[in-house]
């Protein structure tokens, strides 16, 4: 996500010159260009050995956690709350996206258990659940590969990743 959201401050800087929807357009197809060509850098770089594609799968799944900024901003808050529930609200407000200028002490607790729990779901268990989707998919693909009977010179782990695309636009 910091590599995308870098992308897209680099690009901005040039297109926001440009008014209209047109640079909207440049933007997403210039950063969806970059990202792709990431992804193929890195499949390629990993279809050389199985153990370098779990390394770098297994970096790039714990790149997407971010349970110790979120602990710690809902630290923040509560200390904010013990000392000034104004300062509490301000914290808040960079958590939550509505209005917090009106909350009670009960709603600012309230509000960042709400905003942990769906965080923690966002940050942590999607991107677990979508990496063991993957590897079921990896690992059908393989299978799959070993019961058609393919020689084994015809396969390299390039190939189960290929394969695997394709099993999953299909599922």
């Amino acid at each position: 996500m910091v590599f995308i959201g870098k992308n897209i401050e680099f690009f901005l800087k040039y297109l926001i010159k440009i008014k209209n929807k047109i640079s909207g357009f440049i933007l997403t197809i210039l950063v969806s260009l970059i990202v792709i060509l990431f992804f193929i850098v890195i499949l390629l770089i990993s279809s050389y050995n199985l153990i370098i594609f779990l390394i770098i799968s297994s970096l790039i799944l714990s790149s997407t956690f971010s349970i110790r900024m979120l602990l710690s901003s809902a630290k923040s808050i509560f200390n904010d709350l013990e000392l000034d529930i104004n300062s509490a609200r301000v914290s808040m407000s960079h958590l939550v996206s509505r209005d917090t200028s009106e909350l009670t002490k009960t709603l600012i607790v309230s509000a960042t258990i709400e905003t942990l729990s769906e965080n923690i779901t966002d940050s942590v268990i999607s991107p677990v659940f979508y990496y063991i989707i993957a590897n079921i998919i990896f690992i059908l693909a393989l299978s799959l590969i070993v019961v058609f009977n393919f020689s084994s010179a015809n396969i390299n782990i390039l190939n189960i990743i290929i394969f695997s695309v394709i099993i999953a636009i299909f599922l």
